[in-house]
């Protein structure tokens, strides 16, 4: 992961201070434990999730069953990601939803 941080310097030094400025907005208004800020990751590639996970955000939201599927299983090493799918579905295409490791719906 360390390699993958050095190589995107110039993201991370985007993400980070845009995620300090979120979570600063949203401890102003209520305790951090009544909200949940998920970061929405549809169509963002995978550096942009692991450098956003590397600047502490952990809950990422998918509105596309295809993605969700693909990169929960891409990220699996990133141990205590957690996903939210995000739209109505067939029950053919939430069937796929099975294999995703710490999902929520919503």
């Amino acid at each position: 992961m360390k390699r993958f941080l050095s190589r995107s310097n110039s993201l991370m030094s985007f993400i980070q201070p845009n995620l300090t400025l979120i979570r600063d907005q949203i401890a102003k208004v209520k305790s951090e434990k009544l909200v949940r800020l998920v970061a929405v990751s549809k169509t963002k590639p995978h550096s942009y999730i692991e450098a956003a996970y590397e600047a502490g955000q952990h809950v990422f939201g998918e509105n596309y069953i295809n993605e969700l599927h693909e990169k929960s299983h891409a990220l699996e090493h990133l141990t205590d990601i957690k996903w939210h799918f995000y739209w109505e579905s067939s029950k053919e295409e939430l069937s796929e939803t099975n294999s995703v490791q710490e999902l929520g719906c919503c």
